[in-house]
């Protein structure tokens, strides 16, 4: 999250608490937003029919989500606070229109079942990253370097098609983006009493994509490992 940042704002500082407010009140938008969007897809045959009658729509949205997560990453520390905020609505929406898929794949109940359960373990990392003394940054390096590498085997196992590995990427993954919460949360904290950082207005919003992109893998994973499929 270091990239985002650069010294020298000229806006006003905003306290530690109104940082962590703001951002977990971006990120509870952020989520509502995709589920909303989801939801809207499953519920809608003209957008199921737009969406899945062929793999263009869902790959052209698929590399729309990767572009503007990639731009966002890099443009949202300079953006005005509008656009910002624009910028991580269109994210969300168009992350929901890809997450989508699991309504058709998943029971409803076993979603929310595991939706709550995301929710559970998330707090309780996002709890241990708040209130820990210990210095996360190495955890943190090692779940980078962990997430490059099940991206990785992710990418062989689509010509493999090992389920095994699936199984084995799949905790693997929910391991590291656990810890990553946790580390997250802690650069939050680091990041807001920082007044040469925490002068930025964007600064919840950006630390907002940082923790949504956590929460949605962690949600997907235990959904792939608990989620029960319809018959």
């Amino acid at each position: 999250m270091n990239e985002f940042f650069e010294e020298g704002s000229a806006i006003n500082t905003l306290d530690m608490s109104s940082v962590l407010k703001k951002t977990f009140l971006w990120l509870f938008v952020g989520i509502i937003i995709s589920g909303a969007a989801a939801f809207m897809v499953f519920n809608s045959e003209t957008l199921t029919d737009a969406l899945y009658t062929s793999f263009a729509p869902m790959i052209i949205l698929m590399i729309a989500e990767l572009a503007l997560v990639v731009i966002l990453s890099r443009a949202l520390n300079s953006l005005s606070y509008p656009m910002a905020i624009v910028g991580f609505i269109a994210y969300s929406i168009v992350n929901g229109l890809t997450l989508s898929c699991i309504f058709f794949v998943y029971e409803l109940g076993s979603i929310i079942n595991v939706f709550f359960m995301t929710a559970g373990v998330f707090g309780l990392m996002a709890f241990i990253g708040y209130t820990t003394n210990v210095d996360l940054s190495r955890i943190g390096n090692i779940c980078m370097i962990g997430l490059v590498g099940i991206i990785i085997a992710s990418l062989i196992n689509l010509f493999i098609g090992s389920t095994g590995l699936d199984l084995i990427i799949t905790v693997i993954g929910i391991v590291i983006f656990i810890g990553l919460t946790a580390y997250d949360i802690q650069k939050i904290k680091q990041y807001s009493e920082n007044p040469a950082i925490n002068s930025n207005e964007n600064l919840p919003i950006i630390c907002a994509l940082t923790i949504y992109l956590d929460f949605i893998n962690i949600f997907l994973k235990l959904l792939s490992l608990f989620g029960k499929r319809r018959d």
